[in-house]
C-alpha cells in the first residue's frame, strides 16, 4: 500500500472511530521518507465502508506514542471476501497535507490509488485477527508490489511461515560481507543527517541543524 520501511509490527486496538472492533489486530506500519513516493495504494480489493478524517499535530511518525496525535485519515475496508481491515494514513513532522480520493462506498481495486501524503509520513494497516503479516521491521516495501500478508492463511499456519522467514532472514543477515553492508550504512546515515536538518531548521534550532549538515556532507564524503 505504500513505499517506505516497515518500522513497526504490533498488535493494537484499531480506531474506534472506523467501528471494526475492539480485539486487537495486527498492526503493520510503513514510513515513507521525504526521499520516498507518497502515493497511496488500497491493500486489498474492497468496499470503504467507513472514513475518519482526525485533524491534529506533527511529530514524527517514527515516534510511536508521540505521533499518537498527528494528523490522520482513517478508511475500513470490507474485502470482496468479507473480511474487515483498516488502514490510516498519518502526516509526518515534514507532512503538512493529507489528500485522500476516495469515499464511503466506492468499490477498490488492490493497488488501486487511493490517496497521498505530501513528504514524510506513515501508513497504518490493520490485519484481521490470525492472519500474520509475510514482511518483517526494516524491510522495505515496494507500493502495489509487496505482499504483507496472505489473507487466506492464518493460525499456526500463518505463524509457522512468519518462522521460516525470521529464520531465512536471520541466515542471509548472518552471509552478508562487511563489505556490502558499509556502503549502505554510510548512505543510511548521509540521508538520516540531512533529513534530521530540516527538522532542526523547522524547529528553529539552526545551529543543530548546521551541524546535521555538516554530518551529512562527512557521511557524503564516505559514501564517495
Amino acid at each position: 500500500p505504500a513505499d517506505g520501511i516497515v518500522s513497526a509490527i504490533a498488535e493494537v486496538v484499531p480506531p474506534k472511530e472506523l467501528e471494526i472492533g475492539e480485539e486487537p489486530m495486527t498492526r503493520i506500519s510503513i514510513f515513507m521518507s521525504v526521499f520516498s513516493v507518497h502515493v497511496n495504494r488500497a491493500p486489498m480489493a474492497g468496499k470503504i465502508t467507513k472514513m475518519f478524517y482526525r485533524p491534529g499535530a506533527f511529530v514524527d511518525v517514527s515516534l510511536d506514542k508521540e505521533s499518537e496525535n498527528n494528523e490522520r485519515q482513517e478508511l475500513a475496508m470490507e474485502t470482496v471476501t468479507g473480511q474487515k481491515i483498516a488502514f490510516v494514513q498519518i502526516a509526518g513532522l515534514v507532512a503538512r497535507r493529507i489528500l485522500t480520493f476516495v469515499k464511503e462506498g466506492d468499490q477498490l481495486k488492490a493497488g488501486e490509488r487511493f490517496g497521498l501524503i505530501r513528504f514524510g509520513s506513515r501508513l497504518d494497516v490493520y490485519l484481521p485477527k490470525g492472519v500474520a503479516p509475510l514482511v518483517l521491521e526494516g524491510q522495505t516495501a515496494v507500493a502495489g508490489e509487496t505482499i504483507l500478508a496472505d489473507m487466506a492463511v492464518c493460525g499456526p499456519r500463518a505463524k509457522g511461515i512468519l518462522s521460516d522467514m525470521l529464520k531465512d532472514s536471520r541466515k542471509r543477515i548472518k552471509d552478508l560481507p562487511l563489505n556490502r553492508i558499509a556502503p549502505n550504512l554510510v548512505t543510511l546515515f548521509a540521508l538520516s543527517s540531512g533529513v534530521t536538518s530540516i527538522r532542526f531548521a523547522m524547529e528553529g534550532k539552526f545551529e543543530f541543524a548546521v551541524f546535521s549538515i555538516l554530518m551529512a556532507s562527512v557521511f557524503d564524503a564516505l559514501d564517495g
